[in-house]
């Protein structure tokens, strides 16, 4: 700002409101880039649901399970086998259409019903084709 003699006043420049130089667009909020995400993981968690729900299913109409259960069974499998669960889902559903059910799994699964239903897997559980 300018005095009436032509000199610049003493103090800070004129606030004009603009936070960055014309142009520019400010850098995202935090709170933006977590809502950005969170709406990744959910669309992810929307096209896995599926693959999953089967999954149980196949669980539950092999030993005659609950729905909880099943889902305990595979979260223990996945975690004990470092193994994302949509991955073992996959497998397990793809073994009902003739695809091989590995060996690894097979017993993970096994051993994971063991432990959360405190009985060993009616039957021989999924069976590998």
């Amino acid at each position: 700002m300018r005095t009436p003699d032509g000199t610049r006043a003493a103090g800070p420049p004129p606030d004009t409101g603009d936070a960055a130089p014309s142009g520019e667009q400010p850098p995202p909020a935090d709170g933006a880039q977590a809502l950005r995400t969170e709406l990744a993981q959910l669309r992810q968690a929307m096209e896995t649901r599926p693959v999953i729900d089967q999954a149980r299913g196949v669980l539950m109409a092999s030993w005659r399970c609950t729905p909880h259960t099943a889902w305990q069974v595979l979260v223990d499998a996945s975690q004990r086998t470092n193994t994302k669960l949509r991955e073992i889902a996959v497998l397990l559903t793809g073994s009902t259409q003739g695809e091989p059910l590995p060996d690894w799994l097979r017993s993970a699964v096994l051993s994971s019903y063991a432990r959360i239903a405190g009985t060993p897997a009616p039957g021989r559980g999924p069976r590998p084709r």
